[in-house]
Formats: structure tokens, sequence, C-alpha cells
């Protein structure tokens, strides 16, 4: 598999006197993505939300857990 090289973007320049040069990343061609649920409505109505969800790339790992509550008032 051949790995692709990051190009050096254009010089910035800021003010008169500096002059930098930036280098972007070089993302993966490939990603994964899975994520799982559960949603629990109580007797009063309220709705309880469990949720995970995971990205993955070459030397990157995302993971998002959350909670959610929802009720009317």
């Amino acid at each position: 598999m051949s790995r692709r090289t990051s190009s050096p973007r254009p010089p910035v320049s800021i003010g008169l006197l500096s002059t930098f040069t930036t280098y972007g990343i070089d993302p993966e061609p490939w990603s994964a993505r899975a994520g799982v649920g559960l949603t629990h409505t109580t007797a009063n109505g309220t709705e309880i939300t469990l949720r995970y969800d995971a990205e993955h790339r070459e030397a990157f790992l995302n993971q998002t857990a959350s909670l959610k509550a929802r009720w009317a008032f």
C-alpha cells in the first residue's frame, strides 16, 4: 500500500516581515464507524437515552458516550 505524502501549503505572509509554511495532515482514505444506543421511556413519559459511538482510522480512535434525558414540563 503506498503512502501519500503531505505537500506544503502555499506560504502565508503575516505583516511585512514574517513568512511561514504549514503542512496539512495526511488522512487515511479508510475509516470505520460504529455506534449503539438504548432508549427507555418511563411511566411518566420521561425518555432516557444512552449512546456509545466510535470512529477508527490508522493511529486514531475517537470514542463518545452520551446520556440524554427528555421530559415534558
